[in-house]
């Protein structure tokens, strides 16, 4: 596997958005997330990431720190879907 050329992550826009979920049934998963600040990894796929990037699309985790899992919102490029977990860092819910 080989990581991407450094250009390539250092060209992606610095992720300023936060989202809010409310309603999605499981109130673990309810609340405020923020840029993820995670650290710089090769994913599964073979894709480097970036801070508040994975898998090279905007991630973003829990702003009250609980989770297990950072980033705890992101996409996935195994199952072509965004994907939220839990506090458990179990997955949630996935949107095709």
């Amino acid at each position: 596997m080989t990581e991407p050329p450094a250009d390539k992550t250092a060209a992606l826009e610095a992720n300023t958005f936060f989202i809010e979920v409310s309603g999605a049934g499981l109130p673990e998963i309810d609340g405020l997330f923020v840029p993820s600040t995670a650290p710089p990894v090769v994913s599964e796929s073979g894709t480097m990431s970036a801070i508040g990037y994975w898998n090279g699309k905007r991630a973003w985790d829990r702003a009250d720190g609980k989770a297990s899992r950072n980033p705890s919102l992101s996409y996935s490029n195994s199952y072509k879907c965004w994907r939220i977990s839990r506090l458990d860092g179990h997955l949630a819910y996935h949107v095709v």
